[in-house]
């Protein structure tokens, strides 16, 4: 989907914006390389962290929907009070 907003083409693409960063939270008692090596292969042992990002390339936008969301909400009250998304256009 693409829109344009201030003078900028808005991309909504899910699969580059939205990236699962892992991390290892329980770990083994034992210190031993070969036994960490077995915990770092279970996904039990990881908790997932769900990142939005946005992307800017010129004059182009790269957003997630979640990104893409709150960003319209949130020009939702400027666009009605700005002067260039009034009817009559900028005065000058």
């Amino acid at each position: 989907m693409i829109e344009s907003i201030y003078g900028l083409k808005v991309f909504i693409d899910d699969r580059i914006c939205v990236k699962v960063e892992r991390k290892q939270v329980r770990f083994p008692r034992s210190s031993k390389v070969r036994i960490r090596k077995k915990w770092a292969k279970q996904r039990k042992n990881f908790a997932e962290k769900v990142a939005h990002v946005a992307y800017r390339q010129g004059r182009n936008l790269f957003v997630s929907t979640k990104i893409y969301k709150s960003l319209k909400n949130g020009l939702a009250d400027e666009m009605k009070t700005h002067p260039l998304f009034s009817k009559e256009g900028p005065t000058e």
